[in-house]
């Protein structure tokens, strides 16, 4: 894996697997794992979320709620003023 690409990794905030066929996340992830463990370089993605195509449902609700929670916030804030 180039340095360039490992220092980009090193600044994501979460990991997507995709997939080319229909294997579903838990195979996705054991190949994952299986080709970061053939690696001589160590990826340094330890406690990174890593989702698959099949977390993108909660992935939305929970960005959703982040961003109710924050025009709430920010409601408040206004009043407050």
């Amino acid at each position: 894996m180039k340095t360039s690409a490992r220092r980009t990794l090193a600044k994501a905030d979460a990991l997507y697997l995709s997939t080319i066929d229909d294997c579903g996340a838990a195979t996705v992830r054991e190949q994952f794992n299986e080709w970061r463990a053939s690696l001589t370089v160590e990826l340094g993605i330890d406690g990174l979320p890593v989702i698959t195509g099949e977390d993108i449902p909660w992935l939305v609700e929970h960005v959703r709620g982040s961003h109710d929670n924050l025009r709430a916030t920010s409601a408040s804030l206004a009043s407050l003023r």
